[in-house]
């Protein structure tokens, strides 16, 4: 069941709460776990602005903790946990609820997960997991995808690791968030996703996937029997020992998936299945949230510093920066 709209805030409420941050590490910067938030202007702890187009400022009530947001459609999109106050001190609990900041008002669902048991949706083990969220904009004329006219898009937020989506864009009726495979079932367990070229891209531990062709839902590989070129892929990594350990980010850039573990990467070439991927110690990352696009460049964050992509030519920029080193 939805609830009813948030009020809008003008400033920040109660407590600040530093819980929101990108690669930003000036002196005093709030930390916290910021999850792609382009466009977004967090002018302090609690308090988000849009971008241009926006004229309101909104805040986190003390009720929420964001741990991971989003911009994606027009709208700003964040996975809370629910706080209860206990005397005057608020304090979390096992539950979380997805918000959706947007220029008209500030909606938010029903929780995404129950206290204990019986969880319809449950989430990892570890509910202070970033979340990953990209908007995947499903093209349907009908079902033979050969009308490239009269077709129209369906778009979807997709969350990870939960496997969760929501329709957008959402309304002044509010909007629920459904598992993924209610849809259907066998969506593999991935950290981290990324969308390129029709396809939803995500990462585990060491593997990296790709789902099939305008379908997010869809991750059945090739087999004998079924051998396509808008099938689903997978690939194992780590046969070169620099890229020994898990991954750490994915994102899609300069028309490929760069998918990064703490000081190596794999890039993913092709549109379509069997993909190519080239090994390369010019990428890593330190943490999802330390990627961040912009200008045509990609910036990301190894412990050796602050490095950016332009094109395929790499370079460390962290003197520029006055910068040494950065940790997790």
């Amino acid at each position: 069941m939805n609830r009813k709209p948030m009020p809008k805030r003008t400033a920040a409420v109660g407590r600040r709460m530093h819980t929101l941050r990108g690669i930003d590490r000036r002196a005093g910067a709030p930390l916290g776990s910021l999850r792609e938030g382009m466009g977004v202007t967090c002018t302090d702890g609690r308090t988000l602005r849009g971008g241009p187009s926006w004229r309101q400022v909104y805040a986190f009530p003390d009720t929420l903790y964001p741990q991971s947001l989003t911009a994606v459609g027009g709208g700003v999109y964040a996975m809370c946990r629910n706080m209860g106050l206990f005397g005057d001190t608020y304090i979390q609990d096992d539950s979380m609820c997805l918000v959706a900041y947007t220029e008209d008002g500030v909606y938010y669902s029903a929780d995404v997960t129950d206290r204990e048991s019986g969880e319809e949706m449950p989430l990892p083990s570890d509910r202070n997991t970033c979340r990953s969220m990209v908007q995947f904009n499903v093209y349907s004329d009908g079902g033979s995808l050969s009308d490239a006219v009269g077709g129209k898009y369906d778009k979807k937020l997709i969350i990870f690791p939960d496997k969760m989506c929501v329709d957008l864009p959402v309304s002044t009726d509010g909007f629920t968030v459904a598992k993924m495979e209610e849809v259907r079932g066998d969506v593999p367990d991935l950290n981290y996703v990324t969308v390129s070229g029709g396809r939803l891209f995500g990462v585990d531990g060491g593997r990296i996937y790709a789902g099939a062709y305008n379908d997010p839902w869809d991750w059945d590989v090739d087999t004998a029997e079924d051998i396509g070129a808008e099938n689903a892929w997978v690939t194992a990594t780590g046969a070169d020992t620099r890229g020994d350990g898990d991954f750490t980010a994915i994102c899609a850039y300069d028309g490929n998936v760069w998918a990064m573990k703490s000081d190596f990467g794999h890039i993913v070439y092709g549109g379509s299945n069997p993909f190519t991927v080239k090994d390369t110690d010019a990428l890593g990352a330190i943490s999802s949230g330390a990627v961040a696009r912009g200008d045509g460049r990609l910036f990301f964050v190894r412990s050796d510093g602050v490095r950016m992509a332009e094109g395929s030519s790499v370079r460390v920029i962290s003197d520029p920066l006055c910068i040494d080193r950065f940790t997790c």
